[in-house]
């Protein structure tokens, strides 16, 4: 099984809302679309399913993780690593000084992963999405 990342395509779309249900269910879906429709937006396949994708949107001196989502069939496949991976290096093309990302404090796993990237907390919210929801604002140099 090779995966390799491409550009996210009108014809991903659909494979895509399923991959968002899958992860955050209908409640979510029309705003994290809405981000992969406007946003750079990459997507992971494997065997031509999309397993995992992102949306980047930057600035003069940032690049925003606004999405990073793995279908949970293809976790610790290192799908999300590989996403990670390739915002770091979009960012550097870009001339960028910082990577972000706002990751859910329940997520450890992705915790993990921006700790092992190099990513720093900076700050955190409560109550940013929903009631009682907890997010740790996660930060990248690339000086």
């Amino acid at each position: 099984m090779q995966a390799r990342i491409t550009r996210y395509k009108e014809s991903d779309r659909k494979q895509v809302k399923a991959l968002i249900v899958n992860v955050w269910g209908r409640r979510w879906l029309a705003g994290v679309l809405h981000a992969f429709d406007n946003c750079d937006s990459f997507v992971v396949k494997l065997d031509g399913n999309v397993a995992g994708g992102m949306t980047l949107d930057w600035g003069t001196y940032m690049c925003l993780l606004d999405e990073l989502i793995v279908d949970s069939t293809y976790r610790r496949h290192g799908i999300g690593t590989m996403l990670l991976g390739y915002a770091i290096q979009y960012a550097k093309r870009k001339k960028l000084k910082f990577v972000e990302d706002w990751v859910d404090t329940r997520n450890k796993p992705a915790l993990t992963l921006y700790r092992k990237y190099g990513f720093r907390k900076y700050g955190s919210v409560s109550n940013l999405f929903e009631r009682n929801d907890s997010y740790v604002h996660m930060c990248k140099s690339l000086r």
